[in-house]
């Protein structure tokens, strides 16, 4: 019974791509024939779908409303996370000109291999659960480690002046 659960839950999964050269009017089912933008892949993404990311800078030049480069509204689930991947070999990176590279507002996600590059917060999880970020080993990361852990002391420090 657990065996054909699973495989009714991923026989549905759809593999998405997008690269820098694609463009919006492919299908996003093959690298030959992949999405421009990372948006387009948010908005057609479902439970247990991959998305796959070759070389590109994505920005997006429209900084109103939120911003982000890349908004993910759509959750997975727990059995059927949603997967944004770097393409074996290749480093895109998001470049954000507003707030956020990457707005998540959902939950079951896995980031792994983006390198975003920005201004002021470029990953920003909006209260959520199960997001699981993993990137290259880049000085950018080192950055944001230490501005999670500040924000962490930061929250930390406060929690205390209360309770004093």
């Amino acid at each position: 019974m657990i065996l054909s659960i699973f495989v009714i839950t991923f026989a549905h999964a759809q593999v998405w791509y997008v690269t820098g050269a694609g463009n919006d009017n492919n299908d996003g089912k093959t690298e030959k024939t992949a999405f421009r933008t990372l948006q387009k892949a948010a908005d057609l993404v479902q439970p247990g779908d991959v998305v796959y990311i070759g070389n590109g800078i994505y920005t997006k030049n429209d900084i109103s409303n939120n911003s982000a480069v890349l908004l993910i509204k759509r959750s997975g689930k727990p059995d059927a996370w949603i997967t944004w991947k770097a393409i074996p070999g290749h480093k895109p990176e998001i470049h954000p000109t507003g707030w956020a590279g990457i707005t998540v507002e959902s939950s079951y996600h896995i980031l792994d291999g983006l390198n975003v590059i920005g201004k002021n917060d470029s990953i920003a999880l909006i209260p959520v659960s199960y997001t699981h970020l993993r990137a290259h080993e880049t000085r950018h990361d080192l950055v944001c480690r230490l501005l999670l852990e500040k924000k962490k002391k930061k929250t930390e420090k406060k929690k205390n002046k209360i309770m004093t």
